[in-house]
């Protein structure tokens, strides 16, 4: 199996030390795919650094496709598995630009994301409860009672009718207090 050659490049482009690599499998029996294997993602550390890491180097005999490399001033480590799709159609790319990106970066996304869900679901609960207020207001047996307009403050009147903004109001009332007597 090899990897496309496009996909090599982008990979090398977006990453200088990274590469795809190819580990093939033995068949049990004739049925199986011709191309039994996986391809793999690996990051060239240099030697000193890669006896720091945790991860597995790839000491096996499967081609590392890409621009060449000095084995002895740089290790190829296993960084992720990949699917075969996923390198032939080039979403591997996105995984690539993914995992370059600032570790804070990424887990802000993630927490926009989250609280972008939440407000979503928020949304969603308050509209389900409007239609519901709304349906049971004006349901012919509606038991709700409404209050004679002249006993509505300045700020309900307003609220009612979409203009109250408690920051001005607030200003507005911290704004007329009168100075104390002296």
């Amino acid at each position: 199996m090899h990897a496309p050659e496009w996909v090599c490049k982008e990979i090398e482009r977006l990453h200088p030390y990274l590469r795809l690599a190819w580990l093939g499998e033995d068949r049990q029996s004739p049925d199986e795919d011709l191309n039994k294997g996986a391809f793999f993602l690996l990051q060239l550390y240099h030697v000193r650094d890669a006896e720091l890491t945790m991860l597995f180097p790839w000491d096996r005999a499967g081609p590392i496709w890409g621009s060449s490399f000095d084995p002895l001033q740089r290790v190829p480590i296993i960084v992720c598995p990949l699917e075969t799709q996923a390198v032939f159609d080039g979403s591997v790319l996105k995984l690539v630009k993914d995992m370059s990106e600032n570790i804070t970066t990424r887990m802000r996304r993630a927490i926009n994301e989250e609280a972008q869900g939440f407000q979503d679901k928020i949304d969603e609960m308050a509209d389900e409860w409007g239609d519901y207020l709304y349906y049971k207001r004006h349901r012919h047996d509606g038991n709700w009672s409404s209050d004679a307009k002249k006993f509505l403050t300045k700020e309900d009147k307003d609220m009612m009718s979409g203009d109250y903004d408690p920051h001005i109001v607030k200003q507005a009332s911290i704004d007329s207090r009168k100075p104390a007597p002296q």
